[in-house]
């Protein structure tokens, strides 16, 4: 049978030995011998078999060992002992000496008290070590995380989860250990299950011991958590680069969201209803289109370097060729509609720019043909001009394949451009498209001929003679720089043929003729400059006609 005896436990224990006061060591000896003592008379006892009397000892000295840590530890808390002298207050530590731990650890949270936290972490830490995560998580949203960084878990260079610097006010007393306790409190308490039950997506971080992946998953949970209850995104921000400075590693992707959608909330202005959840679901283009959006067409310029240029080096950051694929779809996109915006664009990577959007020239060239033969606009030659003008020069930069070839198709594109501006004077609206599509195409490029002639010579008001050899001259460079499918000769009839706007017919003639040469005069009167235009059309490939021996003469028909 155990007995508990009530004694002093160095009653006679020094007695068989001589300890010197002045020596150092002698404290040391001391506690040895009383350790050693301690430890043989609970060799003596089999906790099992106490008896509720027992028990009720075992269990009162637990609660008068709680009570003393608590009051140390509110000590601490005041200030130290001087401070908590005048600061007590006798109340409130009726409640804390008694108060589940880990509610205590939370209310110090929410009330953003991280001395008080960062002191229940230190001596309490073997009851909050597995409830960190979730007593963290209840900061308020609205408070800096700089604010309580001290706090934060952090990774090491071994890529190991640092442990916190943990202390004791004292030795682990014998009630305390397992032997004793799992007597006295079969049933632990569970003195974290209310956090939750509050927020069940805390579950997965209940652990005494998590690693860098799941500190990874928590800092991305809070950050998130944040976002969405305070709307406050700057915070987040602030709390993923706090994570990263502490070496957690998996966060740059969620970074990069952040960052954007704080400059879509705090610069762009976007919709307040747009959620984080959302645009982390959006592909990189149409966060893009998102951010440019907002940008009105006066600060455009202004615009690209302070929200474009950022979020492409973000994409490109996280997946080389991001940067060019992006900008590159998104002018081409714009283009297909209006020139407008891309000019700008074009405008700010002109050679001469000191911080070009564009920084490779030979980028500059790709993106801008296919910008200008993607549009399917009419009416915006003079945008197309702009952005010509925009391209670098032969021997700008180093000289390679690429840019050998690429300057081949600004020349050709330069020839279009001067084809459509043809076009446009002889009011022929065409988008630069047709031009590619119809140079090659024989049939394309005589209606094209026959149009160009025939708009000309419907104008309200008769063209003059210089008109006419204009428009000449023009079909002729048609021909000359761009449809060389065709032959001059054919320019030149198409336009004669088509070019007149009054036309009176003086002889036709059907049929078979047969195989003699056949004479025909025909009087001509007219008031002012004329042209006779001969027309024929063969039945087969077996017949054929012929004209012969044209005289021209003033005066009357004999």
């Amino acid at each position: 049978m155990s007995r508990f005896i009530f004694c002093d436990p160095e009653d006679g224990l020094y007695e068989d030995i001589t300890l010197d006061e002045f020596d150092p060591e002698t404290q040391t000896k001391k506690e040895e011998l009383k350790k050693a003592k301690q430890e043989e008379m609970l060799n003596e006892l089999e906790f099992k078999n106490l008896n509720l009397e027992q028990r009720e000892v075992c269990r009162v000295r637990r609660k008068l060992l709680q009570y003393l840590y608590r009051l140390k530890t509110y000590e601490c808390i005041l200030g130290g002992v001087h401070a908590a002298a005048e600061r007590f207050n006798e109340k409130f530590f009726q409640k804390f000496r008694s108060e589940n731990i880990v509610e205590i650890a939370v209310n110090y949270a929410r009330d953003n008290n991280i001395e008080a936290l960062e002191t229940l972490f230190t001596f309490h830490w073997e009851d909050l070590r597995p409830h960190r995560l979730g007593i963290l998580s209840n900061f308020p949203e609205t408070t800096n995380p700089h604010e309580y960084r001290s706090l934060l878990p952090e990774v090491g260079n071994d890529k190991s989860v640092i442990p916190w610097e943990e202390d004791r006010w004292r030795e682990k007393d014998w009630s305390e250990e397992d032997f004793c306790r799992t007597i006295i409190e079969p049933v632990l308490p569970d003195l974290g299950g209310f956090l939750y039950e509050e927020n069940p997506g805390l579950k997965e971080f209940r652990m005494a011991n998590p690693n860098t992946d799941d500190l990874s998953k928590w800092y991305s949970f809070r950050a998130c958590e944040i976002e969405r209850l305070s709307r406050q995104v700057d915070l987040s921000v602030e709390l993923v680069k706090l994570a990263t400075e502490r070496g957690v590693e998996g966060l740059s992707e969620l970074l990069d969201n952040l960052v954007t959608m704080e400059m879509l909330v705090y610069d762009c202005y976007v919709d307040e209803n747009l959620t984080f959840d959302e645009l982390q679901k959006m592909a990189d283009y149409d966060k893009l289109e998102l951010i440019m959006s907002k940008a009105s067409t006066e600060m455009y310029t202004k615009c690209l370097h302070k929200w474009l240029v950022p979020f492409l080096q973000q994409c490109e950051h996280r997946q080389p060729g991001t940067f060019t694929s992006l900008l590159r779809d998104y002018i081409v996109t714009k283009a297909k509609t209006d020139l407008t915006l891309p000019t700008k664009i074009f405008e700010a990577s002109k050679a001469t720019q000191k911080r070009p959007i564009i920084s490779s020239q030979d980028d500059v060239m790709s993106m801008a043909l296919e910008a200008l033969y993607v549009c399917g606009r009419d009416d915006q030659l003079d945008l197309a001009l702009e952005i010509f003008q925009c391209l670098p020069q032969k021997g700008y930069g180093k000289e390679t394949k690429e840019s050998i070839r690429l300057h081949k198709e600004i020349d050709k594109l330069e020839r279009h451009l001067g084809a459509l501006k043809i076009l446009h004077e002889q009011d022929v609206k065409k988008p630069l498209h047709y031009i590619l599509e119809t140079e090659k195409d024989a049939d394309d490029a005589k209606m094209l001929m026959i149009r160009l002639t025939r708009a000309a010579g419907k104008r309200s008001e008769p063209l003059s003679e210089i008109a006419w050899r204009k428009l000449h001259d023009d079909v002729i460079q048609l021909q000359n720089q761009v449809y060389r499918c065709l032959s001059s000769g054919l320019c030149h009839e198409v336009q004669q043929i088509s070019g007149s706007t009054t036309r009176y017919k003086l002889l036709s003639l059907t049929g078979n003729k047969g195989d003699s040469w056949l004479e025909q005069k025909l009087s001509i009167t007219s008031p002012s400059t004329f042209r006779i235009v001969l027309a024929g059309t063969i039945g087969g490939d077996t017949s054929d006609m012929a004209v012969d021996d044209i005289r021209i003469k003033s005066g009357q028909c004999k």
